[in-house]
């Protein structure tokens, strides 16, 4: 079976007309990725393959409770009318005696007064079948059982309760019932014992019949009272999803209205009035250290260079003194080489050394004089410089970094208590929550009082349904009437017991070739074949255990949490295969909660060979960009989900996520 194409319009999230192919090009491609995030209509998509090839029989996630005609009611799109209706086509081929056939199955519906109207269509090899259209049920089943299909239609939930050895065997035990025919086999014994009872009801005595009849009656009245529980709690659940919507877009109108921001009016308070009080401390210790020294740190700099030039001053000023003392010295040196009579000649060079002399001496006198600070006022500057380099700087920019924190941290307060609105501008929203919030409260008691009721209805009926049993056991064989009667109490204990055995035979039969399939997949998925040397389901509860290298068992909550999932994939996997039905795999949330090194098992070794054909819906945190690279290779067709807020729709495109 290949399943070509899909059209949605208007079903659950899908608004309008949604086509999504579905042809494999090739077999080395034999997948079609479909990404969407959660809510977008993944589950919905696989539901919708479900529902429009088995309709009332279909196994759908949300169907819960509701009757059949009020889950379609739910399945029209919520911003169309219920009178627009919606619809599922899909198309596929499939094999039939070695030929090809191809087929167009849509089922469309729409409210009609209080009930719902449905039109199942049927075209076959490109022409209206009618006699299909009516036999849809029937034929489906010969195509692709219902009882079989959650072993090619299901998600990583399953594989997670496949994982968990509490629940596995249960899980186990209905699809090996459904894949063998079991269930149908049960159900003829189930029939068997029906007509026994209505037999050796027929043999009983006036009286017993009496007490036979009325508990008859008291077993409808239970069954009675019960589906009235269940439409009251049917219909409290639709009030309950009523207000629940309702409560949810009050909840957004409140908020886009600023009623958080009202809600926290009071602590947006008392964070203003301590951020407060934290700067006026703040600002109190840095008042008090700028009494001493501490702003004369904005002019060091200016201090010290001071200091430097009064230095420089006093240096000059000695200099100029010393060249006034030079000066009158050699003014007597050249007097005295006059007056001894020293030639001429040697008198300038004399002069020209001592001038020389001077000016190397005295350079530091162009140094400009203007302070005149004296010792006394160099003394005071060193002492206010030393004053300044005790401050404790690092103290004061610490405050000075608090003190702008606190101020920010005022100015986003501000800003918020601005925004604040008035609680009389959203009180009208703030009752009708609290109300809805009430009302919800009211219901969700009321639908587990409901539940109270069906539990105890249901305990009721069992003993019932006990007593009924042992009325008709009792004294049966001493008030046979008939032979007619007898024969067939003979002959319907025989044909159960014959069942009994091939009941026995068969699985005996089966589950070895059954165990070995899930073996060799188990050893294809761990690439560890040495590992395990054998798998074994027991035929009575429908556990697995494993044995190891040297035969010894080894029991699967042993394994790891990544183990036991691949090991689920494993049982679904091998249980396809051995339904011996060439169809399709599709799997939604197909990693669940794997580990990366288990989710490469799967990328690897699981998705490209499950199927001819495998349908993948998964979130953009299972196959991510690394997965989808890896995949890629298997991958004839990728889509996306994208789900808009606006028009509360999904639509369909082409291309994963990135």
């Amino acid at each position: 079976m290949i399943i070509d194409k899909i059209t949605l319009h208007n079903f659950g999230v899908y608004k309008g007309r949604q086509e999504i192919s579905l042809t494999p090009i090739s077999k080395e491609k034999p997948v079609v990725l479909i990404g969407g995030l959660n809510g977008g209509g993944k589950t919905t998509l696989l539901d919708s393959l479900q529902l429009v090839l088995y309709g009332k029989q279909a196994h759908c996630s949300n169907r819960e409770n509701f009757s059949y005609h009020e889950y379609l009611r739910r399945c029209i799109n919520s911003s169309v009318s219920n009178d627009d209706g919606a619809s599922i086509e899909i198309r596929f081929r499939y094999y039939v005696d070695g030929t090809e056939h191809s087929y167009i199955v849509s089922r469309v519906w729409q409210s009609s007064g209080k009930g719902i109207r449905e039109h199942l269509g049927v075209i076959k090899n490109g022409r209206h079948d009618q006699h299909l259209s009516e036999h849809w049920d029937e034929y489906v089943e010969e195509l692709l059982p219902s009882r079989i299909a959650p072993l090619f239609f299901f998600d990583g939930e399953k594989i997670e309760k496949l994982a968990d050895t509490a629940s596995s065997a249960n899980i186990l035990n209905t699809a090996i019932h459904g894949l063998l025919g079991l269930d149908i086999v049960d159900k003829l014994d189930c029939d068997l014992k029906v007509l026994e009872n209505r037999k050796r009801t027929s043999l009983q005595s006036e009286q017993q019949q009496f007490e036979i009849s009325k508990i008859q009656n008291e077993i409808a009245a239970i069954l009675a009272r019960k589906d009235d529980l269940v439409q009251q709690k049917g219909s409290a659940q639709n009030k309950l999803d009523s207000l629940v919507a309702e409560l949810t877009e009050t909840e957004a109108s409140y908020v886009r209205q600023g009623g958080n921001a009202l809600e926290k009016k009071h602590e947006f308070s008392a964070r203003r009035e301590s951020a407060s009080a934290r700067l006026q401390t703040v600002e109190l210790e840095l008042r008090q250290m700028a009494t001493d020294s501490s702003p004369l740190l904005l002019v060091r700099d200016l201090l010290e260079s001071t200091l430097a030039h009064a230095e420089r001053e006093d240096e000059a000023l000695k200099t100029m003194l010393l060249r006034d003392s030079l000066l009158t010295r050699d003014a007597k040196l050249l007097s005295f080489l006059g007056e001894a009579k020293v030639d001429v000649k040697t008198q300038k060079l004399v002069e020209s050394y001592l001038r020389v002399d001077r000016e190397n001496d005295t350079a530091a006198t162009i140094f400009p004089i203007y302070l005149n600070l004296g010792e006394d006022g160099k003394v005071a500057l060193r002492d206010i410089i030393f004053k300044i380099s005790s401050v404790d700087y690092p103290k004061i920019h610490t405050l000075l970094e608090e003190q702008e924190k606190i101020a920010n941290e005022l100015d986003s307060i501000d800003m918020a208590l601005k925004s604040t609105p008035d609680y009389d501008s959203v009180v009208q929203l703030i009752e009708l929550r609290a109300k809805l919030k009430n009302d919800i409260s009211v219901i969700e008691k009321q639908i587990t009082d409901l539940n109270e009721d069906i539990k105890k209805a249901d305990f009721e009926l069992k003993l019932k349904e006990n007593k009924y049993s042992r009325h008709l056991e009792d004294s049966v064989l001493d008030k046979l009437k008939s032979e007619s009667s007898i024969r067939i109490l003979n002959y319907s204990e025989k044909v159960r017991a014959v069942l009994g055995l091939f009941r026995g035979k068969i699985l005996e039969k089966k589950l070895r070739l059954l165990e070995c399939l899930i073996l060799e997949s188990f050893q294809q998925l761990l690439r560890k074949k040495s590992l395990f040397s054998d798998l074994q389901i027991d035929p009575v509860n429908f556990t697995v255990a494993l044995f190891d290298s040297q035969r010894e068992p080894l029991s699967p909550e042993r394994l790891s949490a990544g183990e036991r999932q691949l090991l689920a994939t494993s049982i679904l996997w091998g249980l396809g295969r051995a339904s011996g039905k060439p169809l399709p795999t599709i799997v939604d949330t197909p990693l669940g909660r794997l580990d990366a090194s288990h989710r490469n098992h799967l990328i690897d070794l699981y998705f490209p060979f499950a199927s001819h054909q495998v349908i993948l819906l998964s979130t953009d945190k299972e196959i991510d960009e690394e997965y989808y690279n890896r995949l890629k290779p298997s991958v004839s067709h990728a889509y996306t989900l994208d789900f808009d807020d606006n028009e509360r729709t999904t639509r369909v495109r082409k291309g994963y996520f990135w």
